[in-house]
């Protein structure tokens, strides 16, 4: 739902049909409704947004890197702009979770796809 706040949002590439996964929350933390779309159905709805922070998770497998390089030009073209080039009201970066989670913790996380890995990420999330 667009708006002109300021939406801090985050997608995850992965295969399959749909396969943007996008997650966001408003200025007040509060989560908009998760959604999994094409990648021309996802750019569609970001051009909707006025003011928004995208960030991307970057994966190492190859289908997934071709999958980032069609999001990112069409990004691009939707008229973001990489977050070093501040002042831009649609701004996007890029991270990588996994690296994140070892950052915070100061070792390798549990296995993601495990109870306990999720688990883990949940309590340090917290």
């Amino acid at each position: 739902m667009p708006s002109d706040h300021t939406i801090f949002a985050g997608v995850e590439l992965s295969s399959g049909r749909k396969p943007v996964i996008f997650a966001a929350l408003d200025t007040d933390l509060n989560v908009l409704p998760l959604a999994n779309w094409g990648i021309a159905e996802a750019l569609s709805c970001l051009k909707e947004y006025g003011n928004i922070w995208l960030c991307i998770n970057l994966h190492s497998l190859q289908h997934e890197q071709e999958l980032y390089t069609e999001f990112k030009k069409g990004i691009s073209q939707a008229g973001f702009k990489s977050r070093s080039k501040k002042g831009d009201s649609k701004q996007w970066l890029e991270t990588n979770a996994q690296d994140c989670f070892h950052a915070l913790i100061g070792q390798n996380p549990l296995p993601r796809r495990t109870l306990e890995g999720r688990l883990q990420r949940s309590a340090i999330l917290y």
